[in-house]
């Protein structure tokens, strides 16, 4: 098993009952004492999952630095 690092995650507080809510109704669900570790690793999977996603085909990552680029330079986005 790799080593885990923690990190703190801040959330609108709509987005964070919106959350809290969808888990009580995933297998994530661990109980209402244990609500945090269960937002925890449904988090920890989702990034994960999206990391893999972006590594096997970049191009989400690709078209939003390209428009953030073109944001800070005042260039128009040409079409894909």
């Amino acid at each position: 098993m790799s080593e885990k690092v923690e990190i703190k995650v801040h959330l609108d507080e709509k987005v964070y009952h919106a959350l809290d809510w969808y888990i009580q109704s995933t297998s994530y669900w661990v109980s209402n004492d244990n609500r945090d570790r269960s937002i925890s690793e449904y988090i920890a999977d989702v990034v994960e999952e999206w990391l893999k996603m972006e590594a096997r085909n970049p191009q989400d990552a690709v078209d939003y630095i390209k428009r953030e680029l073109c944001l800070l330079l005042d260039l128009e986005a040409e079409a894909p």
